[in-house]
């Protein structure tokens, strides 16, 4: 229990964050559209706060492992707080551009903070109780965030006011809180190609998985605008997508630990697809069938990054997860700036075209996964358990893998030990072995049991049994070493981890 007190300060202020954050994407995306910038414009404008999350997972790192958690989270809300109300003084898509990239880079840093500080806290036993509650308040709190837009219109200055208000108070709960910081860990440069030889279908499934995401949470409102949504409605419709993206994250898990998960993604992604092509068609429709879709598209669509990332855990060896996770990142990130951006152009002939774009996308990456099972086929893969981890931006992947950096460590130093002391025991077996043929050297010339056999005590039996096993887990650990260092030995003793038949997908 002290460790979920401890954690409620800092998921109190991610959570303001959050509503803070969610409010203000969709009130730029909204204003956006009411200044007359252009298409491509607006694309590009939104985009940069993509890219300036991109960009903070690489460096955003350094400022905290140079600050501290506590002063980093305080700096980084104060600069988004200040970066809000700074697109009050002039109205210009490069400003505005600047700011967002500012604001993307700022958000980033403090995802860096809380995921790294909750991570320190969690423990095996309580991991997925901490994450639990982290996805909760993740979804509850972005979904909130757009109902705060029913108290004005975008088009004025008190949400830019509120937006900045909600930053600075996010600030209050980490800053008071007591509780220890953990030490920070470095990114790792990621291994494009041994990527994807590990896992095609990862790999290109966080690219699209940024591309639709990005696509959503910039452009969706302006979609709804041009159906002749008012502000508040469009809030209801962008919050009701966003919520539901917990509704199937733990049924479509909990399935993809017992099937291929590359099933579970060609069914996400042909599900998005149809879902998409009817949001393409909905003008003229009702407000509730409307709605019913936005649910059922945040549903499925933000279902599919949690099954990519725990299908690429599936197969990349322990040693390479950091990495792994690094390319997973950067291939979000790079799918997250291209979206919006390519949409734009699509969006000059009909803003509809949204989430037709979203269809054409996941539809490929569905066929793709499906070509993949056909080629590739998996049988008898060990898996990973399924975690409901969900990146809604790229900054969060990097703890992810700082997660599975520092879990090697553990399992490095449990493995060293353990060669220690089945080395300590082989020599201990050795020494009780020559005691023991030294006495019996002496038996076989003329006492009266000379003849007969040694009769061994119960306590000498298991240690020259545990002296014969002792050999042979040395000769394993020997061989099991001569393997890592052909770099398969992680795949030959790591519970969770494939086969060597089935290392790629």
């Amino acid at each position: 229990m002290s460790t979920f007190r401890a954690l409620i300060p800092l998921l109190a202020s991610f959570g303001l964050l959050l509503v803070a954050n969610g409010l203000f994407g969709t009130v730029i995306s909204i204003r956006t559209k009411s200044e007359a910038f252009p298409e491509t414009v607006i694309g590009v404008v939104l985009a940069a706060y993509f890219l300036g999350l991109l960009l903070s997972s690489f460096y955003a790192s350094r400022l905290v492992a140079s600050f501290g958690h506590i002063r980093a989270f305080a700096a980084f809300a104060s600069i988004a707080s200040s970066a809000a109300l700074a697109h009050l003084l002039w109205v210009d898509p490069v400003f505005w551009g600047s700011l967002r990239f500012i604001s993307g880079f700022c958000m980033g840093g403090m995802i860096i903070v809380t995921e790294g500080w909750i991570n320190d806290r969690a423990t095996n036993k309580n991991r997925g109780t901490i994450l639990a509650l982290y996805m909760i308040t993740t979804y509850g709190s972005a979904g909130f965030g757009q109902l705060i837009m029913l108290l004005d219109s975008p088009t004025g200055f008190k949400l830019f006011l509120i937006v900045s208000i909600l930053y600075s108070f996010a600030l209050l709960p980490i800053l008071t809180t007591q509780s220890k910081t953990p030490t920070p860990s470095s990114p790792h440069r990621p291994n494009i190609r041994k990527l994807y030889q590990v896992s095609p279908v990862g790999m290109i499934g966080s690219f699209v998985v940024g591309m639709v995401n990005s696509i959503y949470y910039a452009l969706a409102p302006i979609y709804a605008i041009s159906l002749g949504l008012n502000s508040n409605q469009t809030a209801i419709f962008i919050g009701l997508g966003i919520a539901s993206g917990m509704l199937l994250q733990f049924p479509l898990g909990k399935l993809s630990d017992h099937i291929d998960r590359r099933w579970v993604l060609v069914f996400s992604g042909v599900m998005t697809a149809i879902v998409s092509s009817f949001l393409v068609f909905t003008e003229g429709q009702s407000l509730a069938w409307l709605y019913f879709l936005a649910i059922c598209y945040g549903s499925v669509g933000f279902s599919m990054n949690a099954i990519c990332v725990a299908h690429t855990n599936d197969l990349a060896p322990a040693h390479e997860r950091t990495q792994t996770s690094s390319g997973l990142l950067m291939f979000y990130g790079i799918g997250a700036v291209i979206g919006p951006i390519m949409t734009s152009f699509f969006m000059q002939k009909n803003n509809q075209l949204v989430f037709g774009v979203i269809a054409i996308v996941t539809l490929v990456f569905a066929a793709y996964a499906f070509l993949r099972i056909i080629i590739r086929p998996r049988k008898g893969t060990h898996k990973r358990r399924f975690v409901a981890f969900t990146f809604q931006s790229p900054a969060r992947k990097l703890v992810f893998s700082k997660r599975h950096y520092d879990t090697n460590i553990n399992e490095n130093t449990a493995e060293n030990t353990a060669e220690s002391i089945a080395e300590n025991t082989k020599e201990n077996t050795h020494d009780v072995d020559n005691a023991y043929r030294a006495d019996e050297a002496p038996k076989s010339e003329g006492s009266p049991n000379e003849g007969a056999p040694n009769e061994e005590s119960p306590n000498e039996k298991p240690k020259d049994v545990s002296h014969a096993d002792t050999e042979d887990d040395d000769k394993d650990d020997d061989s099991n070493d001569n393997d890592n260092d052909n770099g398969n030995g992680n795949n030959a003793k790591t519970e969770n981890e494939a086969p060597p038949n089935a290392k790629t997908d």
